[in-house]
């Protein structure tokens, strides 16, 4: 199946991408010495308050560690290192620096209230009412919002189910030459069971799918915008600090090119019909899938 040439619009358009520039990047990398507290800790959970690369005892990191870890730890300043050298600790420094950016902003995301699977190793929104509604800004200036949760019911004759869905945001880092660093950010959707628990991964695909079987461009991007603007508490930058310092600094507003041609959405609307009836029937073969995969597993 192929579009009809009118949809496409012979007007420029601006187009927005998932990347966000980095306005201010760290110059180096802190040193810290860990005593023999830090032996035996659980490193997964330290991770998440404070972004670092460890080598036994010697930690590098963009920020000072809390106050809390430097005592847990009997953490000590042991000097920096510029990311200006070709490598650190035999690590090549670019590479470095988006491994230590993406980890800190984890930790900044944590620390703003979003939760964190070791299981999936995964950012998502808690099922809280501190963070159900997410509200933004669109680049015309307009206020709006999205759910960062929600329950949706999955149909099927005799059985419906109830189930949990909520925004799963991946956070990381490109570097594009010597001074060109961009976080990007890809939206997921997170499915748990109406208890919270993590769907298996066939039946999180059916539901993940239907549920957002509507969601075109402008949902995804909405949701891109809604996380950005969350990760920034309200203000007009990402703001990374060290004391009273801003190490990292990252606009919230998405990098956007121009094209030359733009596309005609009321063009579209047949096909975005005729594709949510494909979608629609692919997921009934895959609920019959379903439904008889759950019946040999009680009958087992």
């Amino acid at each position: 199946m192929f579009a009809a040439a009118d949809s496409l619009r012979r007007e420029p358009e601006k187009l927005h991408s998932n990347q966000f520039a980095v306005l201010i990047a760290p110059t180096r990398a802190l040193r810290f010495r860990a005593s023999d507290r830090a032996v035996g800790q659980a490193w997964p959970d330290v991770e998440l308050q404070w972004g670092f690369r460890r080598e036994g005892r010697s930690f590098l990191a963009l920020v000072e560690p809390p106050s809390a870890l430097v005592e847990q730890l009997g953490l000590r300043p042991d000097g920096s290192a510029q990311f200006s050298e070709a490598k650190i600790d035999n690590v090549r420094s670019r590479d470095l620096l988006v491994e230590l950016l993406t980890k800190t902003l984890r930790a900044l995301a944590v620390s703003r209230g979003l939760s964190w699977c070791h299981q999936k190793r995964e950012l998502h929104f808690p099922q809280t009412e501190a963070v159900e509604r997410l509200s933004f800004v669109l680049p015309g200036g307009k206020g709006t919002h999205v759910k960062a949760w929600g329950e949706r019911s999955f149909w099927r004759p005799g059985a419906s189910t109830r189930y949990r869905y909520a925004l799963a945001p991946e956070l990381g880092f490109a570097s594009f030459g010597d001074s060109d660093l961009r976080m990007t950010v890809r939206v997921h959707v997170r499915i748990s069971d109406d208890n919270g628990k993590l769907e298996k991964d066939t039946i999180a695909f059916s539901r993940r799918k239907r549920l957002s079987a509507s969601w075109y461009n402008d949902e995804w991007f909405k949701r891109l915008l809604a996380v950005a603007q969350f990760l920034a508490g309200g203000a007009s930058t990402i703001d990374v600090l060290s004391g009273t310092e801003s190490v990292v600094r990252i606009g919230v507003a998405p990098l956007a090119y121009d094209a030359p041609f733009g596309v005609n959405e009321e063009q579209l609307k047949d096909f975005a019909a005729l594709r949510q009836e494909a979608i629609e029937m692919q997921l009934d073969d895959q609920d019959g899938d379903e439904a008889a995969e759950e019946e040999v597993a009680d009958n087992a």
